[in-house]
């Protein structure tokens, strides 16, 4: 529907989440935009659900663009770990300080390997 003089009521666009391949064979790597809130943390899910069933070796999702994060968009990135670890694929998360910190306040951190730069990231592969 379109927002405008008649009253109508504007859809709100869905969150992104870009789908890369990785810089390695076998990786790719997911990029949610702004924040990691409910609706992105729903689309990030759905992302990495049709990612995870190509089978990759390894899942890179990059915070690094992502400002805010709420409980729910933790909560979603937790279903996504959760889901590669019973489909047998590593995850790794990318992310600066303030992301990580957030991420052990809410106690998820062990769930994945944590890095500041996808270079790391793969390093470690």
């Amino acid at each position: 529907m379109f927002d405008g003089p008649g009253g109508g009521t504007a859809a709100t666009p869905e969150p992104a989440v870009t789908v890369l391949d990785g810089p390695s064979p076998g990786a790719r790597l997911l990029r949610p935009t702004d924040a990691l809130d409910d609706a992105a943390g729903r689309a990030l899910q759905r992302v990495a659900a049709d990612v995870i069933a190509c089978a990759p070796a390894l899942i890179l999702v990059e915070l690094s663009a992502v400002g805010t994060v709420t409980a729910d968009g933790v909560a979603a990135l937790v279903v996504v770990a959760e889901t590669a670890g019973e489909a047998d694929i590593g995850l790794e998360v990318v992310a600066g300080e303030r992301m990580r910190a957030t991420l052990a306040e809410n106690d998820v951190h062990d769930l994945f390997e944590l890095y500041e730069t996808v270079d790391e990231a793969l390093e470690a592969m």
